[in-house]
């Protein structure tokens, strides 16, 4: 092959990988500059930075307390922005509709993914104290009876079996408990934003036809 030719080849493969990062640059620019007006008119608090890594952290290594807080603060926040108000403020109020959207959709997809993930780590932990109940009713009928026989061996082997197994009921029912408030809570703040979505959603042309007169 010619030196020419190979020139020739090095030369394209530059443009295409330069018109793929040009690309891809372009939309992360176009992306930065929605989350810019959107955080600049939204005055509040901070929109979601990144929340597909910030939320879905429970997917990887289950921190269920954090995930929770994080998810029902996002929720709350776009729950109580006041849309139209904010609009009026911004210079490209469809584009900011949009992303608006947007990313109330991701977050209502994440809380729901996160509400199914807790419905079945409450069943998970009903049917561990149900377990732990059910050992330790047999470990304290084995008591009585070594209890009976005097077997000082199997009534303190039975007795440490009923004392595990008590606290393994305990412990599932408090985290029970304490998932079960937490869902309550994340489930009132998804129905509000859900309801919000869906009435900009339905009506954003007319949202945006009335800002714009």
């Amino acid at each position: 092959m010619s030196m020419k030719k190979i020139l020739n080849r090095v030369l394209i493969s530059f443009l295409g990988a330069f018109c793929l990062f040009w690309f891809v640059s372009s939309q992360d620019i176009a992306d930065s500059l929605s989350e810019m007006e959107l955080f600049r008119y939204y005055w509040v608090a901070p929109l979601i930075l990144g929340v597909h890594k910030e939320i879905w952290i429970w997917r990887v290594d289950d921190g269920i307390i954090y995930s929770y807080s994080s998810l029902v603060q996002n929720l709350k926040y776009y729950a109580d922005i006041d849309v139209l108000a904010n609009l009026k403020k911004t210079i490209y109020p469809e584009s900011s509709l949009n992303s608006f959207l947007s990313k109330s959709e991701m977050l209502l997809h994440t809380a729901s993914a996160f509400i199914i993930h807790i419905d079945n780590l409450k069943k998970d932990f009903v049917q561990k104290k149900n377990n732990c109940d059910s050992v330790k009713e047999v470990s304290d009928k084995n008591f009585s009876l070594a209890l009976k026989d005097f077997d000082s061996v199997n009534m303190e082997k039975y007795l440490s079996t009923s004392l595990d197994n008590e606290t393994c009921s305990v412990e599932a029912r408090i985290t029970y408990n304490a998932y079960d408030k937490m869902l309550t809570q994340i489930k009132y703040y998804y129905n509000i934003l859900y309801k919000k979505y869906d009435y900009i959603f339905t009506y954003k042309y007319d949202i945006v036809n009335s800002i714009n007169e």
